[in-house]
Parts: structure tokens; sequence; C-alpha cells
């Protein structure tokens, strides 16, 4: 959670800036021509967007097919993301980049803003377990259905060589032993967009050396 005393914002851990922040904060006090809002007295949903020479992209965690995409169901699986109490489907993919998004938050009278949520991308309905009635949870469950959000990661095929040294001091000398063990093409989710062998040294502290591949 962000906060300071004019705006709060929820759920940050779409991994924005505190430019893309400042940004969306002024375009709800002052919207520009580029945004559309859906107002209910002080609640409103914002679609935003962003300067490509200004901003750095935002990431979009949606996949399915309302982005043009179908799904292998028997890559989704349920986990909970950031400080949330509720299983979302989610998918090992890598994020996607985009420049527009969504704020959904309060405008208070006193002109303080409370952000529920930013993200980049287009908008998806609610949980389905957070929905306030029947039809709602109905339009949300079969929305999710079709959908998952990205990890951050892919799958990829890893191959590990580790070297293991163990030392033993005895009472003339001081024994050594040494070995190799190597992994295989084995498959692990990894964040492709980030450095690779430092992701695979926490995996493997004792790795000496490791290919990689993405998977067609």
């Amino acid at each position: 959670m962000i906060e300071n005393n004019r705006y709060k914002l929820h759920h940050s851990d779409h991994s924005l800036t505190d430019k893309h922040i400042e940004h969306v904060y002024k375009e709800v006090l002052e919207p520009s021509d580029s945004v559309f809002v859906v107002q209910s007295g002080t609640f409103f949903i914002m679609r935003f967007q962003i300067n490509k020479i200004d901003f750095p992209p935002i990431e979009n965690a949606l996949y399915g097919e309302s982005q043009g995409e179908t799904l292998n169901e028997k890559e989704v699986f349920l986990s909970k993301r950031g400080d949330r109490e509720i299983w979302d489907r989610v998918i090992h993919r890598s994020m996607k980049l985009c420049w527009h998004g969504h704020a959904i938050g309060i405008h208070h009278e006193n002109g303080f803003i409370e952000f529920f949520t930013i993200h980049g991308g287009d908008l998806a309905p609610k949980h389905p377990d957070t929905c306030e009635d029947e039809e709602e949870k109905r339009i949300s469950e079969l929305f999710w259905a079709k959908h998952a959000l990205a990890t951050g990661k892919s799958m990829v095929e890893l191959k590990v060589t580790e070297h293991y040294a163990i030392s033993t001091i005895k009472k003339e000398y001081t024994k050594i032993e040494t070995w190799t063990t190597s992994h295989n093409w084995f498959k692990i989710p990894l964040n492709i967009d980030m450095d690779i062998e430092e992701q695979v040294l926490k995996l493997f502290p004792t790795m000496i050396n490791f290919k990689w591949r993405e998977i067609e």
C-alpha cells in the first residue's frame, strides 16, 4: 500500500513507478481528452493513457479470450497474489507491456483520492468471490473461466551442472572430496525479462554451468 496526504493506493503490486501514479492522480483531478471516466457518486473507474515519450510502459498481466488468446488449461493454476486472500487463476507467462490502463477508486469530498487499484491493460471483471450479487458473479465466472493472470515468469527448459567440495580435517592431512552433478533439461518457471543467471544461482548456489531454452 502507498499512502500520502493526497492519495492512497491499496494494491501497489502492479510494478508502477511513482511517475505513473502521479500521472493517474492528476488525471483523476483534471481529466485530459485521452481519459474515459465512469462515475457513480464519488466512485470512479477511469481508463487512462500514458505518453510513450515521457513514460515507461506499464505491465499488463491479462491473458485470455478478450486478448485474442486461447489458454491451455493444463498451464493454468490457482495462486494468491500479493497481500490478497483470494485465489486467482494464474499462468506462467511474461508480462505484456502497454501504454494504457485503468484506475478504480473513490474521489472523497475533501479531495483525497482512494485508489483501490491502478493497473495496466484492459478492464476485467472482479474476482467471483468479491462480487456483490449473483448476476455480477455469473458474469465474472464466465469471464475468468477463459482468462488468467501472468506470474511474470515463463516456463523454460534448464540444464544445470553443480560442483560440490567437502573438506575433512584429519590428524595429519586434510581430505578434500569433489564431485559434479548434472540436471538435464527440466522445466522450470523463470522471468526471462530479468537476469537468468542470477535466478538460476538462487536456485542452485553451487552451479558452475547452465543452459536454458524457451519451450516452443
